[in-house]
């Protein structure tokens, strides 16, 4: 009895030294801070901030943030240089995997991810020609190198060539140094980025590179061209700026993006769906001049008459399951759009002296607003269900500062948010806007947390 009393005694203890240390940072103590259990058995938070940096330095040689994303379930991933961990909603450690170092670019990357990879692409820190890239031979294969991909638990699957992508000859003539296959040359290259690799489902991705859609299966590490615009480009000497790919988003695992293919700078870019069975152009070529990629759809903008540098714009909805395009709203438009389960954007009306804040709901077609009264500058603009309530959240510039408000349509009131002084840009929601990603601002360090969105 006496030696179960003095074990039950330890225990105690034990959970309350480390109930009381689990608000220090990691960054600080130099662990992570792992759920502890109270004496009714359920697990504390923990108000711990996490070192969550790159791998790389910004162009001002300061530290960077990692990257990071919300899971299906709930939980949150992260990034601190090659260690990724994931976080419970209530901040806790869950999980930590560890990319082996030696496989991954010695002067920095980004992460890519899939449900099934880790894909880690060179991200040079200083000015050289060792960066990811896709490239192409002359006999059309598609080659990719500095790139190295990992499985979900940090298991090394393939290392692709290491190699400088180009250097320059004695005639100033670019010479190309990616490694071909015996006979063949390098007939084109382009550098990759996060936001080139769209991902159809765990194993296969879109990489939009603008000139090229190319369809790669990382599986059987192969890869081919789906829609060749590159001589587009050539002819018109514009890349990245009126013809070929500029914007695209997966939907029911296909990849939708728009492309401008004719001179006419009136028509605009037309609708184009590209998965394995190829590319394929949509809505009997109907114009559009913006895509934004939301949760369970694509929202697209139109112009109502695309002749008159003045038309109103019209904006739709494609939903996840759906063929139809859904007109939603018709007015002066303003970018860019958000989405937090909602739909958010703005219409400056400055002949009436107003700015006027949109909310769609896609699952129940419904479209709220709210009018400030006045022409102002707003930055940042998202909307939840709080409390029971809708709330506009959105950041202010007038009169050279700028400030952050909430709109609660309960109980139509305006009230600014004191108790919240950071980016509304810079905050990641859970899918269902109940917790965000807390970065700490008294820090120099990239640190983040999970915290209750209070506000």
């Amino acid at each position: 009895m006496k030696q179960r009393f003095f074990s039950l005694l330890i225990a105690v203890l034990l959970t309350v030294i480390i109930t009381g240390c689990s608000d220090r940072s990691v960054g600080e103590s130099g662990s992570s801070t792992f759920p502890s259990e109270s004496s009714a058995g359920t697990a504390s938070r923990s108000d711990a901030f996490y070192p969550a940096e790159a791998s790389y330095l910004g162009y001002d040689g300061s530290l960077v943030r990692g990257w990071s994303a919300w899971n299906p379930d709930g939980t949150f991933t992260f990034q601190n240089k090659n260690t990724l961990t994931t976080l419970s909603q209530d901040n806790q450690v869950l999980d930590t995997v560890t990319l082996l170092e030696d496989a991954l670019p010695d002067s920095g990357y980004f992460l890519s991810r899939s449900d099934t990879y880790f894909l880690a692409l060179a991200n040079p820190s200083s000015p050289d020609t060792s960066y990811a890239a896709l490239y192409f031979t002359d006999s059309g294969r598609v080659c990719l190198a500095n790139l190295t991909l990992f499985d979900r638990q940090g298991n090394l699957i393939r290392e692709y060539p290491r190699s400088e992508v180009y250097t320059y000859d004695e005639y100033d003539q670019m010479v190309y140094l990616l490694p071909c296959p015996e006979g063949e040359t390098v007939a084109d290259t382009y550098e990759l980025s996060t936001s080139t690799f769209h991902w159809l489902d765990g194993h296969t991705a879109i990489l939009d590179c603008q000139g090229w859609i190319v369809l790669y299966d990382f599986e059987a590490d192969s890869g081919q061209i789906l829609d060749d615009m590159s001589e587009l480009l050539r002819q018109q000497g514009k890349y990245a700026v009126y013809y070929g790919s500029q914007m695209g988003g997966v939907l029911d695992g296909t990849y939708y993006y728009l492309t401008r293919r004719q001179e006419d700078v009136t028509s605009g870019y037309t609708l184009w769906a590209a998965d394995a069975d190829g590319t394929r152009e949509l809505y009997d070529g109907q114009g559009f001049w913006h895509l934004f990629q939301s949760r369970n759809g694509l929202v697209l903008a139109s112009d109502v008459d695309p002749a008159d540098p003045e038309s109103d714009s019209q904006v739709w909805y494609l939903g996840t399951g759906s063929p139809q395009l859904r007109e939603i709203w018709t007015g002066n438009l303003s970018l860019p759009f958000t989405d937090t389960g909602r739909i958010t954007f703005i219409s400056w009306r400055r002949s009436e002296g107003s700015t006027v804040l949109y909310s769609y709901d896609p699952a129940s077609d419904t479209l709220s607003s709210r009018d400030l009264g006045e022409d102002v500058q707003v930055d940042d603009l998202f909307t939840l269900e709080r409390d029971g309530s809708l709330r506009h959240y959105y950041s202010q510039f007038k009169d050279g500062e700028r400030t952050n408000w909430v709109y609660d349509t309960a109980t139509d009131t305006t009230t600014s948010l004191t108790g919240f002084d950071g980016d509304l840009s810079a905050v990641q929601f859970n899918p269902d806007g109940s917790h965000w990603t807390e970065w700490d601002s008294s820090s120099p360090e990239p640190r983040l947390r999970i915290s209750v969105w209070e506000f």
